[in-house]
């Protein structure tokens, strides 16, 4: 009887080691397969001289709407669309990295840059980012587009620089967060007397879905923010309360200390939790939930990561009857 059990735990582990390994080779295939189909779409559809063509036929039928440009959080999310020889050539020159059509709306072309946060919000490359600006607005006359648009922390790096852009990125994201926080109140029975704590709630997005929360007490955890607002607001207690990040994925595991089983999150900044942040908030038993944008009906190639067949809401233009997409990632 014991030999067998061994012999039945021997099996099983093979078996799980097989799947991992197969599932492993799957992601590598399908990675290739995704950068090799952008390689070629790349090279046939970036050119200046396509875009003017299709600018000429949008602007008589008007199938394309917007131009979205896109950063990687990190190295496993730019090796996610290309190969390292084409990521260091792409730094600071936007290159074509795919499509999308918003449900039931038009189209919107992705473009990417290399760079990652580190480099965009150091103020030497402040030129480096102008010239980046520059070949997106040249990029959207040329196809004809009506709006441009920027991840990320693009747009307040744009706006505490001077940049003329028109942060049409914050609008849509505001309405993207509330439906979220509406669902997500629903599916956890958490009524309009349950206080919603915005982190991240002084920046440019995190302020106006404060103002946009007149129906349930709210609180803003910000570092930028005031004395009482840079630390877990008082008599919360160990209640029922929706955290709402809006800030970064360091700023919601600083608060991770103050979190307790009754407490619910929701999380909007890119990228999505790491598996690690993930490990410690199951344990303290609340779930979390990830806003993974605004519903496509297809998207080609699918954004990477928990971002898989929706829009990025800052990608997305605005429509009242636009879905948004929430996964529960605990």
């Amino acid at each position: 009887m014991k030999h067998e059990r061994k012999r039945n735990s021997v099996i099983v582990s093979i078996f799980r080691k097989t799947v991992q390994a197969v599932g492993k080779i799957g992601r590598i295939i399908r990675s290739h397969l995704r950068r090799s189909a952008l390689e070629v779409m790349s090279f046939l559809l970036d050119r200046d001289a396509l875009f003017r063509v299709i600018g000429f036929f949008n602007r008589r039928f008007g199938f394309l709407k917007t131009v979205f440009l896109l950063y990687p959080a990190n190295l496993r999310y730019a090796h996610a669309y290309v190969y390292e020889r084409r990521r260091k050539r792409m730094f600071w020159g936007p290159e074509f990295v795919g499509l999308f059509r918003q449900k039931n709306c038009k189209i919107g072309l992705v473009f990417g840059i290399s760079s990652d946060e580190k480099m965009i919000k150091d103020p030497k490359n402040t030129e480096n980012l102008l010239r980046v600006f520059d070949r997106m607005e040249d990029i959207r006359v040329m196809l004809g587009a009506e709006r441009k648009s920027f991840a990320g922390i693009l747009p307040s790096i744009f706006r505490s620089r001077g940049f003329p852009h028109d942060f049409c990125e914050a609008e849509v994201t505001v309405l993207a967060v509330k439906k979220a926080i509406e669902a997500v109140r629903k599916t956890e029975g958490m009524g309009t007397g349950v206080p919603t704590v915005v982190l991240g709630g002084r920046g440019l997005i995190g302020s106006q879905v404060v103002k946009s929360l007149s129906d349930t007490p709210v609180f803003v955890l910000d570092s930028a923010g005031s004395e009482d607002e840079r630390r877990w607001p008082d008599g919360l207690g160990q209640d029922r309360v929706l955290l709402v990040n809006i800030a970064s994925v360091r700023a919601l595991e600083s608060q991770v200390k103050m979190l307790h089983p009754a407490a619910v999150i929701l999380n909007e900044a890119y990228p999505e939790p790491p598996k690690a942040l993930i490990e410690k908030i199951r344990e303290i038993g609340c779930p979390i939930y990830h806003i993974a944008g605004v519903l496509a009906d297809w998207v080609l190639p699918n954004f990477s990561g928990a971002y898989r067949e929706a829009i990025p809401c800052c990608a997305a233009w605005l429509n009242e009857d636009m879905e948004v997409s929430v996964i529960r990632l605990v």
